[in-house]
């Protein structure tokens, strides 16, 4: 061993003896022999269920806890709210269910401001998960839109941003569609590849094929932008068209091409389909151009396309050709920008009007704060724009019509509409005036990121809001029309996430969808059925 590796290893060695030295030290001034004495804990909650596991307010339920009896002062809750104490031994604790609770932990609080949590109990009430909707995992990722055949067999069709369902992307490919039957299980379908490039934001369902909208740069093998049309069995409608060819003879493949039957791309993304009384479509979104392939003009790969600078609104019929009278200015020879902003959401009414949202302030060089209506032809609808007065003074993220009680709610980043206090969700009737009828009370915690009317009136909301109008509501609260907590309908507990939408299964049920995680404490994938007693 040379000298200089000599003098390092005699270094390392007393270097690790002074460690060895320094914990046995700090060892012997913690306690005696190989194990010292932890720090004792005050309270602790056994991992058993309480008993009984549920209840209503006014039940008395009890607890399997340790250290309360040696406590002279604590308090006890269940899911943030005080808890009357019944009584307490050495491992037991009995409490009355509080008035105004929600599903979730028991916990207890010291006087030296410490929190010992315990299981949760689940409050009975008029508000369930379904179990019989068999969607377990659910899906990977968002679900932006859902079209339920009310009429027929109960299927579900499910457009987003995910690439699975239920583990099922292991047998089939899944992106951006899925198709479930009425109980929530998996139908087989024939997507091929799927839509990718994005998500699928919007299916309108007509003369029995589906359009389905968003942001999209192919479906199966096949080229689409924006825009294309499904069969039932969600396969791209395709067809057949004739090329030029020059070498008929010698290929005789090349005189013809396998597309899309609708001739139709746009650049941007589409955020909503409608259709209106002579069954065109009228696409809505933050739209820049509208295209078309010139295949019986062209050569095979080599594909002239016709292209018109298009913004926001674009109506075609079921060929794909594009209406040059709807938001077109002749003059110009294309459809001008018109909004200062972008297009979040859009409704619409019975009567064929589209109603959209979003963060413009400006159609043209008329006042649209947040909102707007279009006309047959495609302009600003002049009457809707008076009705709605100084309208939003912040962003509009998600608009919901109720065709039942005729009532539309917007939710979004605004204080108030129109001169009224509305933070954050506010209700117009169809003609876009205020209805005062309904009233938000204070939240705290976060804000509402959705609100939807059910037919029998009551409102679902979720958002990121811990306490609503003095009461825990975790994400998620029903409210009845006039905006105050619908009694007995509040009983679920904490929710994560952002609804995007809901479906009216029934009188008694209701599908809620969107970017989901966790509904009444449990798991889910962005996908559950809610069951009403």
């Amino acid at each position: 061993m040379n000298k200089v590796a000599f003098k390092y290893y005699y270094l390392l060695v007393f270097f690790f003896a002074g460690l060895l030295l320094f914990s046995c030290n700090k060892e012997s001034n913690l306690g005696s022999g190989p194990y010292f004495d932890a720090p004792q804990t005050a309270v602790k909650f056994f991992g058993k269920k309480p008993n009984p596991v549920d209840g209503k307010a006014g039940d008395k339920v009890t607890f399997e806890v340790i250290g309360l009896d040696k406590l002279k002062d604590y308090k006890f809750f269940i899911n943030q709210i005080q808890a009357e104490i019944v009584n307490v031994t050495d491992s037991l604790a009995t409490v009355i269910i509080p008035e105004g609770t929600s599903s979730g932990p028991a916990a207890v609080l010291t006087t030296d401001g410490q929190y010992f949590y315990g299981p949760i109990l689940k409050i009975d009430g008029k508000v369930s998960a379904d179990a019989t909707f068999k969607v377990g995992s659910g899906t990977n990722g968002p679900i932006y839109t859902a079209y339920y055949n009310s009429a027929g067999n109960g299927m579900f069709l499910l457009g987003g941003s995910f690439t699975d369902f239920n583990s099922k992307s292991a047998t089939q490919k899944i992106n951006g569609i899925v198709k479930l039957s009425s109980d929530g299980s998996f139908l087989d379908y024939d997507a091929g590849k799927g839509a990718y490039g994005g998500l699928i934001s919007t299916i309108l369902p007509l003369a029995g094929q589906y359009y389905i909208g968003g942001i999209m740069s192919t479906y199966g093998d096949y080229t689409v932008d924006g825009i294309t049309r499904i069969n039932d069995d969600c396969s791209l409608d395709v067809g057949i068209d004739t090329l030029i060819n020059p070498n008929s003879e010698l290929k005789p493949e090349d005189d013809t091409v396998m597309a899309p039957k609708l001739n139709a791309y746009l650049s941007g993304n589409v955020v909503k389909l409608f259709e209106d009384a002579n069954h065109n479509i009228i696409s809505v979104g933050n739209i820049t151009q509208y295209y078309s392939y010139y295949y019986q003009g062209s050569q095979k790969n080599n594909y002239y396309i016709d292209r018109t600078v298009m913004y926001n609104f674009v109506k075609i019929d079921d060929t794909g050709a594009m209406d040059s009278t709807y938001n077109f200015d002749p003059v110009l020879g294309y459809g001008p920008r018109q909004l200062n902003g972008n297009i979040s959401d859009a409704i619409q009414l019975p009567d064929g009007k589209i109603i959209f949202v979003g963060s413009f302030t400006k159609f043209g060089t008329a006042s649209a704060p947040k909102i707007g209506a279009l006309t047959d032809d495609g302009a600003l609808d002049p009457t809707f724009a008076a009705a709605i007065g100084s309208g939003a003074d912040g962003d509009v993220y998600r608009i919901t019509y109720n065709k039942t009680t005729g009532h539309i709610l917007l939710t979004g980043d605004f204080t108030h509409f129109d001169g009224h206090q509305a933070n954050g969700i506010v209700m117009l009737n169809a003609d876009g005036t205020y209805n005062g009828d309904f009233k938000l009370k204070s939240y705290s915690g976060g804000s509402p990121n959705y609100a939807g009317q059910l037919d029998n009136g009551m409102i679902l909301v979720s958002g990121t809001f811990s306490n609503y109008d003095n009461t825990v509501r975790q994400g998620f609260m029903i409210l009845n029309a006039d905006g105050t907590l619908a009694e007995g309908y509040n009983n679920t507990g904490a929710f994560t996430g952002a609804i995007t939408g809901h479906v009216e299964t029934s009188a008694h049920s209701v599908v809620i969808y969107g970017l989901i995680s966790l509904f009444d404490n449990v798991k889910v994938g962005n996908i559950v059925k809610i069951a009403f007693d």
